[in-house]
C-alpha cells in the first residue's frame, strides 16, 4: 500500500467515524423526540446499515449497537414500522409537530459541521 493508498485509507476510516457519529446522534434525537403513549412507538425504531428494516421492532437495543461499525460508502437507515408512525410524523399527536422527524433530519448538518470541526 503506497502513501496515498494510506492516506486514502485514514481519511475514509475518519469521514465514516463522522458521518457514523452525526448518524448516531441525529437517530438518538427521533427516539428521544418521539411521543409517548406506551412507549412502544419509542422502542421500536430500528437502525440498519445498507437495507432497512420493514419489520416491527421487538427488542430494545441501543442506536450505537444497531448501527455497529459502518464504511464511508455504507446507508444508514432509522425506520419505524408501526402502522401510526406516519401519522405522527404528520402531526397527529398534540405532543410533537408536524415534520418533527424532518426538523431533527434537516439540522443534522449542523452536527455533522460540528463533528468535523471536531476532528480537525
Amino acid at each position: 500500500m503506497g502513501v496515498t493508498d494510506k492516506a486514502q485509507k485514514e481519511i475514509n476510516e475518519q469521514l465514516a467515524k463522522i458521518i457514523r457519529a452525526t448518524a448516531i446522534k441525529t437517530f438518538n434525537k427521533i427516539v428521544q423526540a418521539a411521543p409517548v403513549d406506551t412507549g412502544r412507538f419509542r422502542q421500536n425504531w430500528a437502525a440498519t446499515v445498507n437495507t432497512p428494516d420493514f419489520s416491527v421492532v421487538t427488542k430494545d437495543s441501543s442506536i450505537r449497537q444497531q448501527i455497529g461499525i459502518t464504511k464511508i460508502t455504507d446507508v444508514l437507515y432509522l425506520t419505524n414500522n408501526l402502522p401510526y408512525a406516519q401519522k405522527l410524523e404528520e402531526g397527529s399527536s398534540q405532543q410533537r409537530p408536524s415534520g418533527w422527524v424532518r426538523t431533527i433530519v434537516l439540522d443534522a448538518q449542523k452536527d455533522l459541521d460540528e463533528a468535523a470541526r471536531e476532528t480537525k
